[in-house]
């Protein structure tokens, strides 16, 4: 990891992604970025009068020696999405966002926008952070998507050893079972042996595609992704969730994808959500492509 871009809407929500970029840039020996984007709806005097003094606060509270301050008017996710290109950014960090409900809705929050658009992996930092990561998870949906977000976190060096691997899966016998009427010892050996099933097909996909270099941990847990997931790393304490993104067709990711969508919006832990590299109408970046590099 060589760039990192953090934006900054100069709110509190915002002091955990900035404090989280420096952390991250100062570990690698990266470059940082901090962009402040202004309402450019506004007469022109007052885009510049907000533009000067964003510049000057951010300069003057950088946490990173070295860093760089970007200040433009605009829509924030256009403006990011295009600077995340023009600086080659390997990483973009985004804090917390307030909702809109009614506009969330029909456009979505402004890394679900961000996340459309572009190749460059997308951190949306919650915590403050208290250090580097320790104790990470990797949703796994058994596809491509999953394996190249496990590889851009490996990539990132977000993946520490023996992170888990989770995968949420159906059970096909839960609802049969609790209709009928058979003893709980064949409810819970049925449940097992489908749980068993689960964690062998996980095993055998982590083998493949370049996971098999990864150190990682199998972990199943039953039901859906977009409500176990958050469930599961509250539970275990995890700090960073990592997700993959999935293209549908001619929507053009006019939705990020249940999953990924449903970390951003509930989990209570920092979500690194990686764009799939090949959906139509992305932005060139450095992107997510080729193997993991530690």
């Amino acid at each position: 990891m060589k760039t990192v871009l953090v934006a900054t809407d100069l709110s509190a929500r915002s002091d955990a992604a900035i404090r989280r970029a420096a952390l991250l840039c100062g570990d690698r020996g990266a470059s940082l970025n901090v962009l402040h984007v202004v309402d450019d709806d506004q007469p022109a005097d007052l885009v510049r009068q907000e533009i000067a003094a964003a510049r000057a606060y951010l300069e003057r509270t950088l946490p990173l020696p070295g860093g760089r301050v970007l200040c433009e008017a605009g829509d924030p996710f256009a403006v990011i999405t295009r600077i995340a290109v023009e600086t080659g950014s390997d990483l973009v960090v985004l804090g917390t966002h307030r909702r809109k409900l009614l506009r969330d809705i029909f456009t979505g929050t402004t890394a679900e926008r961000v996340i459309r658009r572009t190749r460059v992996p997308v951190l949306m930092a919650i915590r403050p952070p208290a250090g580097a990561y320790a104790r990470v998870a990797v949703g796994i949906d058994l596809g491509p998507s999953s394996r190249l977000a496990a590889l851009a976190a490996d990539r990132l060096g977000l993946l520490p050893a023996g992170a888990a691997a989770v995968h949420a899966y159906p059970s096909v016998s839960r609802m049969p079972l609790a209709l009928a009427v058979v003893e709980k010892a064949h409810v819970h050996a049925t449940l097992e042996k489908e749980a068993g099933a689960a964690k062998r097909e996980l095993t055998a996909f982590l083998a493949l595609g370049g996971l098999d270099g990864l150190d990682l941990r199998p972990v199943v847990v039953e039901g859906a992704a977009r409500d176990q997931l958050p469930r599961w790393a509250a539970e275990q304490g995890i700090e960073l969730l990592v997700a993959g993104t999935r293209s549908d067709g001619g929507l053009q990711r006019l939705i990020v994808g249940s999953t990924a969508e449903a970390l951003l919006a509930h989990a209570t832990c920092d979500v690194l959500v990686v764009p799939e590299p090949d959906a139509p109408g992305l932005l060139d970046g450095p992107g997510t492509d080729g193997p993991a590099a530690a």
